[in-house]
Order: C-alpha cells, then sequence, then structure tokens
C-alpha cells in the first residue's frame, strides 16, 4: 500500500454511523437485554442491598458486583432466553462511602458498603447487543439529599424530551447545562461533563459521545446509554468521613424516535427511578426502644445476680455489680442497698418502660390529629356546596315525538284516525277528539288487551306524578304540577261487517303487538344506556409483540356472560351489555373424577401415586406458566408508565367482607381479597376515613366500616375481624403510603354510619370535632 501511494484513512467513524442506526430486529434485541438488566438489579442487586442494610451485613462492594455473575444464570431473571447468549458487559460497579467515580472504566473496591448514597451500574449483553441501567439508592436521606435527587430525576426527565432526530449532540449538551446552571447554579460545578454515548454490540462508541464537543446528530432509530450525575456533592449533615461526600447518579438505555408518534422510548423504565422508589428509610426510633428495654431487662438480671451473690458471699467474684455498690452494701447504704437489690431499681423501669409507651401513644394521637386536620379541610372544601339526595338533579330526560307537524307520517291509519305505532320514531298515534296524537314510548308504562262478548278492549297505562310514592320519585317529572294522562281505553268491534277484509279489532291488536315490541326494545336500550352512564373511558389498547405476545392457553372466564353482577373496585367495563367490574381468568388445575373401570388390584396404590405425582407436575407447569405470564407482563407495562402492585401478605389478617372469611391483603393503595368470589378491593384514595366499630376487650373481633368520599355509595363493612390483629391494622391505617391523608377512629359500639354522612350536619360535625381535638392538644 505505501509503494501504490494510496491515501489512508480511519474508517472507524464511518462504521460507528453505519451501527448507530439500529432496525427493528436489533431494537428487539436490545429490549431483550435491557429486560434481563432490569430484572436482575430489581430481583438480585436491590433485593441483595436492601437485605444487607436490613440485616445490617458487612458485604463488600466487589462481592455485591460478583454475585451478579451468578445471577444471571437464574431462570426466573432471564426470562426464558438462552442463557448462552447473556453475559454482562462489564463487571457491575458498586460504589458507596464517600467515594465516587462516575465514569464506566472503574471496578468495584473491596470497601465495605456503607448505608448513605449508593450508586450502582450495570449492563447485561444479549446476542452481542448490549444494555445499561445507573441507580442511586439513598439510605435515610437528608432533605437537601432528597431535594438535588428530585432535582436530577427532573432534569433526566426534561432532557429525555429534548432528544429528538436532527437535533446537534453539542446542542442538546450545551441546553442541559444551561438549564442547570440558571435553576442551580450551585450544582453546575458538579454536573458531569459526558452524558452518555451510543450504545448497541460495542457498549460504548467513542466516536458518538454526548458531549458539547460532538460533531454528530440526533437520528431515529438511534441508541443511547444516556446518563446524567453530580458528583462531589457535600453533605452537610454527615458525621463521619464517608458521610461528607455523595454523588447522584441516573441512567438509562433510549431509542430515538421509535416510541408512539415519535417520542423517545426508555427500554429500562422496569429498573424505577423516582424519588420514592429508591429513598429507603431504617426505622431507628423503634430500634432504639428495643435496645432500651434489652438494656433495661439487661439491668434487673444484672441485679437479681448482685443479690444472689451478696446473700451467698462475694468470694466468687461473680457478681457485676461495681465495688462501690459493693461496699455501699456492706457499709449499711440504705439507699444503695434498695437500688441494687430492692424494688426502687425495678419501679423505674417500670416507670421508664411505661414512659416509653406513653410517647409511643402520644406519636399516634399527634399522627391522628394530622389526618383529621386534612380529613376537615378536605372535606369542608369538597362538601360546601353539596346538595342532600332531595335536591340533586334527577328529572326524567324529555323524549321528543317530533319537532315539528311535518314529521307527523302520513299513513292511512293515521287519517282514517287509527291507531298508528311509528317504530322509526318510537312513537305511537291516537286519535283524541278527532285529531291524531303523538305520544313516545317513554310515557307509556304498559299496555293491557281484554276481550269482553263482541269487543276487544286495548288500554294504554301512562307514567304520572299521581302513581309515585315518594317526593323523590314525584320530582323526577319535568312539570309535576301539570296535568297528565293516567290511562286510556280505546275499543273496537269483534264482528266483520259487510264488505270489508278484516274485522275492526285488527287495528287493536296490531298495535298491542307493536307495542310491546317497541316497549321492549326502548327499555333495553335504556338500560344499556344506564349501564354505560357512570362507565370510565378507557384508553386507545397498545398493540405491542405483535409476532410473539404473550399468551396462555386453555383458560376459563368468570363471570359469564348472563352470570348476575358482583362487586369490585375497578373501573366498569361492557362485558356482554353489561357492566362487569371484576373479570377473572382461570384454568382447571385437578379433576374431581374417580376412575370406576379400574379393578383394585395390587398395582392399583401405584398406578395412584403415579397420577398424583403427574397432578403435582401439572400443577408446577401451570403455575410456572402464570409466573411467566405475569413478569413478562409486568415489565412491558412499566415501560409505559404503569405499576402492578404486589399485596404484603405479611399485613394480612382475616375478616368476613361479604358472607364469609377470607385473607384480607393491603397493598400501597388498596385492601384485596381476590383468591375466592365475590372479591373484595377498596380502593384507599376514595376512602375518606375508616371506623373501627365493636372495639372492646371483652369482645374477641371487631368490625371495620370505609366511608367513601362519595357519600351516596354505599361504605364498605368488614366484619369478625380478630381483636389480635387490631394494633397491626391500627399502623396500616396510620402509616399507609401513597394517600395523603385517611383518618380512622374506634368505638365501643356498632355505628349506622350511612344516614349521618347523607345529612348535611355532617361538615359541622366534622368541625366540631375538630374543635374537640384541638383542645386535647
Amino acid at each position: 500500500l505505501e509503494s501504490s501511494k494510496f491515501e489512508l484513512r480511519d474508517s472507524s467513524s464511518l462504521f460507528s454511523d453505519v451501527f448507530a442506526v439500529k432496525d427493528e430486529m436489533e431494537l428487539n434485541l436490545l429490549k431483550k437485554a435491557s429486560d434481563v438488566t432490569c430484572s436482575v438489579f430489581n430481583k438480585h442487586l436491590k433485593e441483595e442491598i436492601m437485605d444487607i442494610i436490613d440485616y445490617d451485613k458487612k458485604v463488600k462492594h466487589e462481592k455485591l458486583s460478583s454475585g451478579c455473575h451468578a445471577a444471571l444464570q437464574k431462570s426466573n431473571l432471564i426470562s426464558g432466553l438462552d442463557p448462552d447468549s447473556l453475559e454482562l458487559c462489564y463487571d457491575p460497579i458498586i460504589q458507596s462511602g464517600g467515594k465516587y467515580n462516575l465514569k464506566f472504566s472503574i471496578e468495584s473496591d473491596d470497601q465495605v458498603l456503607h448505608f448513605g448514597t449508593i450508586v450502582c451500574s450495570m449492563g447485561v449483553r444479549y446476542q452481542s447487543y448490549c444494555s445499561n441501567v445507573i441507580r442511586s439508592l439513598m439510605v435515610n436521606p437528608t432533605e437537601e439529599q432528597s431535594a438535588n435527587y428530585a432535582y436530577l430525576h427532573d432534569l433526566f426527565e426534561w432532557a429525555i424530551t429534548q432528544i429528538k432526530p436532527g437535533v446537534k449532540i453539542a446542542d442538546f449538551c450545551q441546553s442541559v447545562q444551561d438549564k442547570v446552571s440558571s435553576e442551580k447554579p450551585e450544582l453546575s460545578d458538579n454536573l458531569i461533563k459526558t452524558f452518555g454515548f451510543v450504545t448497541g454490540i460495542e457498549f460504548r462508541d467513542s466516536h458518538q459521545l454526548l458531549s458539547v464537543k460532538s460533531t454528530g446528530v440526533f437520528r431515529q432509530g438511534m441508541t443511547l446509554n444516556f446518563n446524567i450525575g453530580f458528583q462531589n456533592l457535600p453533605n452537610k449533615r454527615g458525621e463521619t468521613n464517608r458521610d461528607k461526600q455523595y454523588a447522584l447518579w441516573i441512567g438509562d438505555v433510549i431509542g430515538v424516535g421509535v416510541g408512539e408518534n415519535g417520542s423517545n422510548m426508555v427500554y429500562t423504565l422496569a429498573a424505577k427511578r423516582r424519588p420514592k422508589s429508591i429513598s429507603l428509610y431504617i426505622k431507628e426510633e423503634e430500634d432504639e426502644e428495643e435496645e432500651d428495654e434489652t438494656e433495661a431487662d439487661g439491668v434487673v438480671n444484672s441485679k437479681d445476680k448482685s443479690k444472689n451473690s451478696s446473700v451467698n458471699g462475694t468470694r466468687s467474684g461473680s457478681s457485676r455489680a461495681s465495688g462501690a455498690e459493693k461496699r455501699g452494701l456492706m457499709n449499711g447504704d440504705v439507699s444503695s442497698a434498695q437500688e441494687l437489690l430492692g424494688r426502687g431499681h425495678r419501679r423505674a423501669i417500670i416507670e421508664q418502660k411505661t414512659r416509653s409507651e406513653q410517647t409511643a401513644e402520644e406519636k399516634r394521637m399527634n399522627r391522628r390529629r394530622e389526618l383529621f386536620e386534612a380529613l376537615v379541610e378536605s372535606s369542608t372544601n369538597r362538601l360546601s356546596g353539596m346538595k342532600t339526595d332531595t335536591g340533586l338533579d334527577t328529572k326524567m330526560k324529555s323524549s321528543v315525538a317530533y319537532k315539528g307537524a311535518g314529521q307527523m307520517p302520513k299513513e292511512d291509519d293515521v287519517r282514517k284516525l287509527r291507531l298508528f305505532v311509528d317504530k322509526k320514531y318510537e312513537t305511537i298515534i291516537l286519535p283524541i277528539f278527532g285529531l291524531p296524537t303523538p305520544f313516545h314510548i317513554s310515557t307509556i308504562k304498559n299496555v293491557s288487551t281484554s276481550i269482553e262478548a263482541d269487543y276487544t278492549y286495548l288500554r294504554i297505562n301512562f307514567h304520572h306524578p299521581g302513581a309515585v310514592v315518594s317526593a323523590k320519585d314525584a320530582a323526577s317529572f319535568q312539570n309535576p304540577e301539570a296535568t297528565y294522562v293516567k290511562e286510556m281505553t280505546y275499543r273496537a268491534s269483534n264482528l266483520r261487517r259487510h264488505g270489508e277484509a278484516t274485522i275492526p279489532a285488527t287495528n287493536l291488536n296490531n298495535t298491542y303487538r307493536i307495542i310491546k315490541e317497541v316497549l321492549k326494545r326502548f327499555r333495553s336500550r335504556e338500560a344499556e344506556e344506564r349501564e354505560r352512564a357512570n362507565l370510565v373511558e378507557q384508553d386507545q389498547l397498545v398493540v405491542d409483540h405483535p409476532k410473539g405476545a404473550y399468551r396462555l392457553k386453555d383458560l376459563f372466564i368468570r363471570p359469564n356472560i348472563e352470570s348476575k353482577r358482583i362487586t369490585g373496585a375497578s373501573n366498569a367495563i361492557m362485558y356482554g351489555k353489561k357492566k362487569q367490574e371484576d373479570v377473572q381468568f382461570y384454568t382447571e388445575v385437578g379433576e374431581l373424577t374417580t376412575d370406576l373401570s379400574k379393578t383394585h388390584s395390587r398395582l392399583q396404590d401405584r398406578d395412584d401415586l403415579e397420577a398424583e405425582q403427574r397432578e403435582r407436575e401439572m400443577r408446577e407447569e401451570i403455575k410456572a406458566a402464570f409466573r411467566s405470564f405475569v413478569d413478562k407482563s409486568e415489565a412491558l407495562a412499566r415501560r409505559y408508565d404503569l405499576e402492578f402492585e404486589t399485596p404484603f401478605r405479611d399485613l394480612g389478617f382475616y375478616g368476613c367482607p361479604h358472607r364469609s372469611t377470607v385473607f384480607l391483603m393491603p397493598t400501597s393503595t388498596a385492601l384485596i381479597s381476590v383468591t375466592e368470589l365475590p372479591p373484595f378491593v377498596v380502593t384507599l384514595e376514595e376512602v375518606e376515613f375508616v371506623m373501627l366499630e365493636r372495639v372492646s376487650l371483652s369482645i374477641r373481633t371487631f368490625d371495620m366500616v370505609f366511608v367513601f368520599k362519595d357519600y351516596h355509595r354505599k361504605p364498605a363493612m368488614v366484619n369478625s375481624i380478630p381483636s389480635t390483629a387490631l394494633e397491626l391494622v391500627k399502623e396500616w391505617l396510620l402509616f399507609v403510603d401513597n394517600i395523603d391523608y385517611l383518618w380512622f377512629s374506634y368505638t365501643a359500639i356498632r355505628l349506622i354510619i350511612t344516614p349521618v354522612v347523607l345529612t348535611p350536619m355532617w361538615v359541622a360535625t366534622l368541625s366540631s370535632m375538630s374543635v374537640v381535638l384541638r383542645s386535647h392538644k
């Protein structure tokens, strides 16, 4: 080449431009790699860190990093992918304890994990396509740390929206720096200089860096390892050297312009990065109380041992009392003796324990006061203009048969003053005083026919205010004081006249038949409209995985189309022309049958064992299929900012919401029981307060009533909750997450809540109760 005098040029940048844009198959592989990355982070690395914090273990960063290699081979984390095609892009990087370097070229050190700010970075490669996720976990963060992370998260979300095809990378990076300089100038020096790079077959494309010096532009189909971080941040409340400095770093894999309507797709959204998802809090107060109680018990045991040693002599030297205490006892110091041996010290310990219990109860009362203040304020604002049942707008819909005389039909029956039913406009035309008069079908209550002698009678009953019982029903008419037609009866002869083809009563018989048909169709449509009246408009379905959709086979659906309605708390959907709030898909896992053709031979027991073994294997296969379907669906839903809630079984308790006792489990936002029919689901955001009834030491069970913010909705009740679960229920109601306020109270009797909350005096009742609580502060 040198002799031929060819000009040599570096073509790596050209190949970099070619590989930067991915096609659909490449994006699918990168998405699978991102799913595995999020799964390993959520179900292994994050869980390991939380266990280390919970049990106060001493684990080094490098050990946490090496554990991710073994976790990558677990079948429950790789979602059915080929393990041989999976590998880590690099050794996961774990940093904590004040030493942070926000780069991918470093390795995890041998320092013990520090319970402060923990920065984690890891990535998985699937069939040569790389992914990456970066998260910062904060243990007991200060207000300043939480505020800085919240700003970083908002900045990260804003920056994703600014990445668009055709935008210069340098201009984008400069806009991020300018935004930080204008909004948070104190953090501008801590902002990292490079915001990531293009990723794909190569984990890091050095020719496609996201920095102000870059000369490239964003193109549709690019996949970015995008990250933003602040380093060398001071912690003003840090007590040790490892607490005085921290860093914040978050990053995701992003597909430029490959989402809906040309938006960006975040492939690693399943690894949550919102402030509430990465903040870990240790309840130190409870631990301190337990330690105080333990120390108190230790003092009692020590004094008892001192007493025994003193009585038996001090030769053995086994007493834990100090020499001064021994000398005081031997010299006849009564106060020292009582403090060492007598009841005075034990009484002091009991008083100290009682004071701690009173402090916990006071904390609970203070929390209830705060919740009640929020309840009173919110309820007063919402109910200030609310009407009672009698003031509600329940006027009957006015149905107009014809807007003008020109729409009247020109049929012979109308001109000859006979009864005629207009099916198109659902109107019956009756001759009254020689004039055809239209009545809409909605005004007709019922119709009947009878034959007496040689005549046929047609009786039409109309809706009118005089037939109702309550004032509420009377108010449903547009003008109750007007004059209404109660009923009308028409008669026609059954004798055929000379020269006529049919008898006169034929018109009445045809009218009766058609009225019944039109009335049935009208009422069916009205019932369906009432079912649809309060339906929540569903979002348009987003079709994903058109070729390899997640499926479960051989499923049944419950309820059936013609089954009765069951209760629930979800938004209802139309199913079989009825509103259904709970739809369940299930499969049979066993057969309740016996083969009578088998003879009772010696091999019968072996056959039974084999049948039981096959049934157990079938159950495991079905469980694995459902578990895989749920995991895949959950990972898919998180990309669209949807979350699946998992109930907390440890906080569950037994109760009777319907006719049978079931196991109720709380979630982050609800209380559910879905394993038995009918299901029971109460969304806590819809609940205003909870009343615990029949709370007494002499009763083994109590009841719980949920009063909804919509006072016209019947309160939900759970009966026969064991009294042993009372404290658990109180703690759950006091410190439930994701809810602005949820106040509760308890009483020894059973109250009738519904008549109270449906009256205007409820606001005054809340206000008076608020004054009482304030007076006890």
